[in-house]
């Protein structure tokens, strides 16, 4: 049986005024995806302890790491292993970001206009950082609003896996000193950097600050699986995955900014990794922009594209491909300040998936399907069990 896992980062949500009260998975057409609701089993997963990036750590849970390894994974490692850094055990490997840093001390993500900009305040940034640490700090672009950071001396050092709303001066006296040191130095080299006067001249916002994400030396290895499996994306993370993990890799085009009337992939380069695995597991970056939240309209959009790009391509093929199975889900989101998790609802569809006739793939609709709520080592057991 050929299986094929769809997950879409941050596609489900709650309900926003300006869509009269609906999620943007209710308010979007998705005619392929609703069809797979109407044929398929339906469910909503729910995790016990949603983490800051819980839908990456489900991506690896996918991939064979285990649920308690999963929760602590360290993206930096993975992230430099995308960029072919070497890795060592006295060095340690932090994805960074830039942020504008308002009146309020809330960090808000912010891209450079371009990569020659974020090559710019890079350089510089080099420079400052390791004035103030000591040794010698390197920071290699990965995409533009995010790079890695190396620190020399790592070995044995203790860093948060996830470093959110440091301008907050109570969450910064409890960082370690180190990279307290080196984000009050970014923000002193940020502040009246040339290319944020052209920024402000522009009307665009300030990058006055860094974040600093999942910093770690070492990789953890997924459990061995008695299947062939290839990973499909457009993402940096979990291409530095796919390579880390000797996971076959196909590249993915954007599927948000396509506009020709193919898939967000070659179909037929599709078509020979099926043949040649198991099962093949398509990782879709969040249809929302990190430059800033483009607002609950364009998620819509972008959802519709995900759908026509991505997840009905794959069904046709899946269709000439019998016996095969999709699972269709889409991770929870958690932005703008709200602490709330939107469902994570999944379609199950295809051999030996009896129909739930849901009306469509949404929080709502799937939460009433016949599989429920089970956990991501259950909802795997169903998906890959044989009929």
């Amino acid at each position: 049986m050929k299986r094929v896992a769809l997950l879409v980062d941050a596609a489900a949500d709650l309900p926003y005024p300006e869509l009269q009260d609906q999620t943007p998975m209710q308010q979007a057409r998705l005619p392929f995806a609703r069809e797979l609701a109407g044929e398929g089993r339906c469910g909503a997963l729910r995790r016990l302890r949603p983490e800051a990036d819980a839908s990456r750590a489900l991506l690896a849970e996918i991939c064979g790491v285990p649920e308690a390894v999963a929760r602590d994974l360290r993206w930096g490692p993975m992230a430099a292993s995308s960029l072919g850094l070497p890795l060592s055990a006295d060095r340690v490997y932090v994805l960074a970001g830039f942020v504008s840093i308002d009146e309020n001390h809330v960090q808000n993500p912010v891209h450079p206009s371009s990569m020659e900009e974020q090559k710019h305040l890079l350089e510089d940034l080099q420079q400052g950082l390791s004035e103030v640490d000591g040794k010698q700090v390197e920071l290699h672009s990965l995409s533009l609003g995010r790079f890695v950071m190396v620190l020399q001396g790592g070995e044995g050092e203790v860093w948060p896996r996830t470093v959110v709303q440091y301008g907050h001066q109570n969450f910064l006296k409890r960082l370690p000193s180190r990279l307290n040191a080196l984000l009050q130095q970014a923000e002193s080299t940020l502040r009246d950097h040339p290319v944020n006067t052209v920024r402000l001249d522009l009307g665009e916002a300030p990058v006055d600050g860094l974040w600093c994400w999942s910093g770690g030396a070492n990789v953890v290895e997924p459990e061995p699986q008695p299947f062939r499996q290839a990973l499909v994306t457009q993402d940096p993370l979990a291409e530095g995955m796919a390579k880390m993990w000797n996971r076959t890799l196909l590249k993915m085009e954007n599927p948000y900014t396509l506009s020709r009337p193919d898939a967000g992939f070659d179909v037929f380069q599709m078509m020979q990794v099926l043949e040649n695995h198991d099962e093949v597991v398509i990782w879709v970056p969040a249809p929302f922009s990190s430059r800033k939240f483009e607002g609950s309209s364009e998620k819509v959009r972008r959802l519709d594209a995900v759908d026509y790009y991505v997840t009905g391509p794959v069904k046709a093929i899946l269709e000439e491909m019998q016996p095969s199975r999709l699972l269709l889900l889409a991770a929870g989101v958690r932005h703008r300040g709200r602490p709330e998790r939107g469902a994570a609802p999944f379609v199950l569809w295809g051999e030996g998936m009896a129909s739930d006739s849901c009306q469509g793939w949404t929080e709502i609709d799937c939460a009433q399907g016949s599989l429920g709520t089970p956990k991501v080592k259950k909802l795997l057991e169903i998906f890959r069990k044989e009929t």
